[in-house]
């Protein structure tokens, strides 16, 4: 909630230079991954997307600042009570969310993560308190999805469970960009002409 807030977002370490020789780019935006293709990124809190009441009070780095922190995934900021918290960001590969994921469901945890904010829970039909939703066996309702698995069933309600369908389709997603032309499967037209 917070990063949403403050605006947690990167851009290229300032000073970085790229790794490798690049042609020049007439009229790029200098922050552009385009102007630097290989270059070192950062964490960095963006301003431009604050609200007017929003403490700026030990929040760093800003974007376009110098101001450098020992690492440059690590950023600072005062919670909601005004203590400083220091944090480091590491990004998780689209296969490491499916493990998280598929461990939150071995634990049996998955009722337990619970969402807070009213941007998240959302509102209506679309009401929904937690993070992933998967019951075990089958589901009076039906199923959104259902799988067997090592010897048990596992059904996301057809009813409800919006946060997990809408991560499955960010997860499908991130499955889409980082699939090569050569990985789809060839389907070829055949039309019979006598």
């Amino acid at each position: 909630e917070l990063a949403t807030r403050y605006g947690l977002s990167a851009e290229p370490t300032p000073g970085a230079r790229s790794t490798t020789p690049t042609r020049s780019l007439k009229g790029a935006n200098p922050a552009s991954p385009e102007a630097i293709p290989n270059a070192e990124w950062r964490l960095c809190f963006d301003r431009s997307v604050w609200k007017a009441d929003t403490p700026a009070a030990g929040n760093r780095p800003f974007c376009g600042s110098r101001d450098r922190l020992p690492s440059d995934r690590a950023v600072e900021f005062r919670d909601s009570a005004g203590a400083l918290v220091k944090a480091q960001v590491y990004p998780r590969s689209t296969f490491a969310i499916f493990q998280y994921l598929g461990k939150i469901i071995a634990a049996g945890d998955e009722a337990k993560i619970k969402l807070v904010s009213p941007e998240a829970i959302s509102r209506g039909s679309l009401r929904d308190e937690n993070l992933f939703t998967v019951e075990r066996g089958a589901n009076a309702g039906g199923c959104f999805l259902w799988v067997n698995y090592a010897g048990g069933s596992y059904c996301i309600p057809q009813e409800g469970a919006a946060n997990t369908k809408r991560v499955l389709g960010l997860l499908a997603q991130l499955l889409a960009l980082s699939t090569s032309v050569r990985d789809i499967g060839f389907t070829p037209s055949v039309r019979v002409l006598q």
